[in-house]
């Protein structure tokens, strides 16, 4: 192999290690930022969770406009089915939920409603997968695994 041939090589060789380098400390920034970004998303969420877990179980959430009206408590007839029973009764939500304004999860959320929230069920939607709830005068679906009908505080069902 001739000396200028040689030393084409190495230069070749030189600018291909050069290049390499060069991507790894680009694919290595890349890497640093998207975990960065990840790591400030965790602690905003963590930051809104615990807000969130601070509020008393039955305020609104403070980042939706306050409601001024409070939905008078239903009594139930004791003359009533258990099909009847379903609706126009008291209830609580089991664990948080959105209060949506249609009974599908692409829609609007109306509010997030704590766990232990006090709602009154006004009816069914579909197949009873949503239920139409009253909560602080706000009308809206829940989906029904979300509430249950035992106090959280009392332990007594409605």
């Amino acid at each position: 192999m001739k000396k200028s041939h040689r030393k084409d090589v190495i230069i070749a060789r030189i600018i291909f290690s050069a290049i390499c380098l060069v991507l790894i400390c680009i694919v290595s920034v890349v890497v640093v930022l998207v975990r960065m970004k990840n790591i400030e998303k965790e602690q905003a969420k963590k930051e809104t969770q615990s807000q969130v877990a601070n509020l008393p179980p039955n305020e609104p959430n403070p980042n939706l406009p306050p409601v001024t009206q409070t939905p008078g408590q239903q009594e139930e007839s004791q003359t009533e089915t258990p099909a009847e029973k379903l609706y126009e009764r008291t209830a609580w939500t089991s664990t948080g939920v959105n209060l949506r304004s249609e009974p599908n999860e692409t829609c609007k959320t109306l509010t997030v409603l704590m766990k232990g929230t006090r709602i009154e069920i006004t009816g069914q939607a579909g197949s009873g997968e949503w239920l139409k709830v009253s909560y602080n005068g706000m009308e809206g679906y829940v989906n029904s695994d979300f509430v249950t009908d035992k106090d959280p505080y009392s332990g007594k069902s409605e």
